[in-house]
This record gives C-alpha cells, sequence and structure tokens, in this order.
C-alpha cells in the first residue's frame, strides 16, 4: 500500500479578507503539490479534493492507512479593524511541525 498526501484545497471557505500575500500562497501550496505529484506518482499516491472541504487550504499524510499528520495552511489574523485570514506555504509550517 502506497503512502498518500492529500490536498484540501477550497478558495471560497472563507468569511474573512484575505492578506496580501494569502493568493500568492495558496498558489504555491496547488504548485508544491502537482509538482511533487508528478515526481512521486509512482511511490505516492496523491490527493487533491477541492470539492468538499471545510478548510481553506490543509495538507494531509497517510502511511499504513492511518492520517500521520495534518498540516493546515491557514490562520486568522486579528488587525485593528477587522479580521483577515492569512494563507502560508507548507514549507513554512513543516519547519514547525
Amino acid at each position: 500500500m502506497k503512502p498518500v498526501i492529500k490536498l484540501l484545497v477550497n478558495r471560497h471557505n472563507n468569511k474573512y479578507s484575505y492578506t496580501g500575500a494569502s493568493d500568492e500562497n495558496l498558489l504555491k501550496n496547488i504548485e508544491l503539490f502537482d509538482k511533487l505529484s508528478l515526481r512521486f506518482s509512482n511511490r505516492i499516491l496523491f490527493i487533491k479534493d477541492v470539492i468538499g472541504s471545510n478548510e481553506i487550504c490543509c495538507w494531509s499524510f497517510y502511511g499504513h492507512g492511518k492520517r500521520i499528520a495534518e498540516v493546515c495552511c491557514t490562520a486568522i489574523v486579528y488587525a485593528t479593524d477587522r479580521k483577515n485570514t492569512k494563507v502560508c506555504t507548507i514549507s513554512n509550517n513543516l519547519l514547525l511541525e
């Protein structure tokens, strides 16, 4: 059984406006997923979920039929006048994990 990497992407599931770099970072996550899937598709099963996600951007990693890790790329940023949604790239979050 191959390990699985799943990317949940749902840009429309947002209550607040995005920070300035969020669109670019969301695209970077999608591009990274696409590059990894092209390079490692013979060893890893890649799944991109763009339909039924409550998350805006979230990576899940599975091995031996169980979820091993999950890295969400979004956070709510509190500004003085409103809340914003910040999207990070997965590389920033993986360093923290």
